[in-house]
């Protein structure tokens, strides 16, 4: 079925989906959760992002979470999952 514009109402759907989850580098992100580390035998906690933090996306791939991404309060770039930030 299409709408007044001649589009599928689920082809526009899917595309919006698809752009939610586009991530290029440059991209600036909030992060919705904290991030850190907590202490080990080996080095004390870490705090990466506090939720609600802003940052962006520095490389795509190339560590296990995903995304090299940093905040910007602090220039070193860290791995994070997908799911722990949204594109602003």
């Amino acid at each position: 079925m299409k709408n007044e514009h001649g589009n599928s109402g689920e082809l526009i759907n899917t595309l919006v989906k698809v752009k939610l989850f586009m991530c290029k580098i440059g991209n600036k992100i909030r992060f919705l959760r904290e991030l850190s580390d907590g202490p080990t035998e080996d080095h004390p906690a870490c705090l990466f992002a506090n939720k609600n933090d802003t940052g962006e996306i520095t490389e795509v791939g190339g560590c296990r979470e995903g995304y090299w991404v940093k905040t910007d309060w602090w220039d070193a770039p860290f791995g994070c999952e997908r799911k722990d930030f949204t594109i602003i």
